[in-house]
C-alpha cells in the first residue's frame, strides 16, 4: 500500500470517527423525540463580525439546519468586545430553545483573561457543530522570517520594533502570551477584527499576524503573504510543509471548533434534538460539505453534547493556568 493511501484511509477513518461521536446516546435520542421543539424561528447569535469565518459557518449551518428542524433558523451577529456582547446576550435570554449562541475558542479565552465574567459553564451545551482548518502566524511576502526561530531571535535583537496586533480577550490573546514566554519581544498594539488584521499586514502597519488560514488563502496563492506557522495541534493538511508552533516549542496549539449553547436552563433535550439535527447535516447533507470545502476547506464535523463538554472543559482547564498572564497588559493604548 502506497504512503499516500494510507493517509487517505487514515484521514478518512478520522472523518468516520468524528461524525460517529454526534447525536449522543440512545436515550438522549429518545428525549429529542419527545420534546415538542422548535414550533417557531430560532435565533442564532453570531458574536462575530458578519463576513468572517464565524459568521460564514453559522450562516451556512443554519440554512441546512432549517431542512432537518423544520422552522426558521435566523442569525443574528452581536458583536463586540471579542464576542463578549453576544455571548453575555445570549446568556441572559429566555431559556425556551429560541435564542442560541455560535461561539469557538475565544469564549474560553475571553473567560480565563476576566473580559467576561461567566464562562462556557453558565450555558447549556448544544455541542461542537463544525470545525475551522486553523489559525496561523503570517507575514508578507518581503519579510525576512522564514522560521518561528528567525522571528523570536529578530524580536529579541531589536525589542519593541515589530508591531503585532492584538485583541484583549480573542484568540490572538493566546497566540501573544505564548510567543511572549517563548522569548518574542514584539510591539503589541490592540487590534480589530481579523479582517483589520489582514487590512493592518497588507498595509505595512503590523509586521506580523494571527488570522484564519482560509481569510488569506488568496494572497497566498499569488504570494504576497506566507504562512510561518499554524496555531493548530497538528499540521494542516492542505498546508503540510508548514510547522505549527508547538513544533517550534511554543506551547499553544488549538482548533477553532464552532459551538453552540443556550442559555442556562433549558430543556436538555431541545439542546440534544439541536445536536442530532446538526448530525443530520454532517452526516447526510453534501451540499452542506461542498460548500463549506470551497468557501473554508473545511470537512463536516461535530461532536456529541458529552465529548463536547470534555473538549471545552480541557481547553478552558489549559487556559485558566495562564490567565494571570492573558489579564496582563501587553498592548499599548
Amino acid at each position: 500500500m502506497s504512503r499516500f493511501k494510507a493517509l487517505n484511509i487514515l484521514l478518512a477513518s478520522m472523518v468516520v470517527m468524528a461524525v460517529a461521536g454526534c447525536g449522543g446516546n440512545k436515550q438522549t435520542a429518545q428525549k429529542k423525540q419527545d420534546v415538542k421543539w422548535p414550533t417557531k424561528p430560532i435565533q442564532l447569535i453570531c458574536p462575530m463580525s458578519a463576513g468572517g469565518d464565524t459568521d460564514y459557518n453559522a450562516r451556512t449551518l443554519a440554512k441546512h439546519l432549517e431542512k432537518k428542524l423544520g422552522k426558521p433558523v435566523v442569525v443574528t451577529n452581536v458583536t463586540g468586545s471579542g464576542g463578549a456582547i453576544g455571548s453575555a446576550k445570549v446568556k441572559n435570554s429566555k431559556p425556551d430553545g429560541y435564542t442560541a449562541l455560535f461561539a469557538h475558542t475565544a469564549l474560553n479565552v475571553s473567560a480565563a483573561s476576566k473580559t467576561i465574567d461567566f464562562s462556557y459553564k453558565d450555558f447549556v451545551m448544544g455541542g461542537v457543530a463544525a470545525r475551522h482548518i486553523g489559525d496561523a502566524l503570517i507575514v508578507s511576502a518581503n519579510c525576512p522570517w522564514h522560521s518561528v526561530k528567525e522571528m523570536i531571535d529578530d524580536t529579541k535583537a531589536h525589542p519593541g520594533k515589530y508591531k503585532f496586533p492584538v485583541m484583549t480577550g480573542g484568540t490572538t490573546n493566546w497566540v501573544a502570551v505564548a510567543l511572549k514566554n517563548a522569548g518574542a519581544q514584539f510591539n503589541y498594539i490592540n487590534s480589530g477584527s481579523a479582517a483589520d488584521r489582514i487590512v493592518m499586514l497588507l498595509g505595512g502597519q503590523v509586521d506580523i499576524i494571527h488570522a484564519a488560514i482560509p481569510t488569506v488563502k488568496d494572497y497566498l496563492k499569488t504570494g504576497k503573504f506566507r504562512l510561518l506557522a499554524t496555531t493548530t495541534p497538528e499540521r494542516v493538511k492542505e498546508y503540510p510543509d508548514v510547522p505549527t508552533l508547538k513544533e517550534n516549542g511554543i506551547d499553544c496549539g488549538f482548533y477553532l471548533n464552532y459551538t453552540i449553547f443556550f442559555p442556562k436552563g433549558t430543556d436538555p433535550a431541545i439542546a440534544a434534538k439541536m445536536n442530532a439535527a446538526v448530525a443530520d447535516v454532517v452526516k447526510n447533507d453534501k451540499e452542506y460539505a461542498s460548500e463549506i470545502q470551497k468557501a473554508y476547506l473545511q470537512t463536516p464535523f461535530c461532536m456529541s453534547i458529552e465529548d463536547s463538554n470534555k473538549y471545552w472543559e480541557n481547553e478552558y482547564n489549559t487556559l485558566m493556568k495562564i490567565s494571570d498572564q492573558l489579564q496582563g497588559k501587553l498592548t499599548k493604548k
